[in-house]
C-alpha cells in the first residue's frame, strides 16, 4: 500500500526542510545591517558623550581664584575702617545691611550701575551751581526707580524727611532739589567716600 505524506504524518522529501541557499544569504545581509546600525548608534553616543564620558556629566563650576578672595578680603577690611554714615550710605544704596561681612558681599556682588543714585545726586547739585533752573527738570524727569533711589539716599543723610517719596513725580522732584541744595559740606565728602567704597577694587 501506497502512503502520501498527509496521510502518514512525515515528510518524504527530506531535501523540502533544508533552507534554501538564498534565504541564508538573506538573513545574513539582515543581520550585519542590524549589527552596523547599532555599532553606529554606539559611535555616536561615544563621539557624544567624549572618550571619558565627560559629555554626560554636569559641567563643574569654576572654583573662585586667589586674586578673587583676595579682593573680597581687602574690601571687607575697606568697609570696616569706612565711616559708620559712609556704611550706612552705601547700605542703602545696595539695600543691604551695614554690617560688614554683609556690606562687603553686597558690594562685590552689586550690578553696574548700582552707584548711580550718587551720580544723580552730583548732577542735581552741579545743576544747582551753574543752572539752578534745570535742577528741577533733572529731579523730576528721573525714572520712578531712580527717583526713589536718590530719595532713600538723601533720607539716609537727613535731609529729606519720610522714607518714600509722594507719587506726584513733580513734588518728588522738587524736595528732592531743596534736599540736594540742603547738603553740607560734610555730607558731601561723605557722599565721595561712599562712592569709593562702591568701587569693586
Amino acid at each position: 500500500m501506497t502512503y502520501t505524506p498527509y496521510e502518514t504524518g512525515y515528510d518524504t522529501n527530506p531535501a523540502a526542510d533544508e533552507p534554501d541557499a538564498l534565504e541564508l544569504l538573506d538573513d545574513d545581509l539582515d543581520t550585519s545591517d542590524d549589527d552596523g546600525a547599532a555599532a553606529a548608534e554606539k559611535d555616536a553616543v561615544d563621539e557624544a558623550a567624549g572618550d571619558d564620558g565627560a559629555g554626560l556629566k554636569a559641567k563643574q563650576p569654576a572654583k573662585p581664584s586667589k586674586g578673587t578672595f583676595r579682593r573680597v578680603a581687602a574690601k571687607a577690611l575697606e568697609v570696616q575702617e569706612a565711616s559708620a554714615t559712609s556704611r550706612t550710605l552705601a547700605a542703602s544704596v545696595l539695600g543691604s545691611t551695614d554690617d560688614v561681612a554683609d556690606l562687603a558681599a553686597s558690594i562685590m556682588l552689586a550690578p553696574r550701575g548700582s552707584s548711580t543714585p550718587l551720580s544723580d545726586v552730583d548732577e542735581i547739585a552741579t545743576a544747582l551751581q551753574d543752572a539752578p533752573w534745570e535742577a528741577g527738570v533733572i529731579a523730576t524727569a528721573l525714572e520712578r526707580g531712580r527717583l526713589k533711589a536718590v530719595w532713600t539716599l538723601l533720607h539716609a543723610l537727613g535731609v529729606i524727611d519720610g522714607s518714600t517719596p509722594p507719587p506726584a513725580a513733580a513734588k518728588a522732584g522738587m524736595t528732592i532739589v531743596k534736599g540736594v541744595n540742603a547738603l553740607t559740606e560734610d555730607h558731601k565728602i561723605e557722599l565721595l567716600a561712599t562712592a569709593e567704597l562702591l568701587k569693586r577694587s
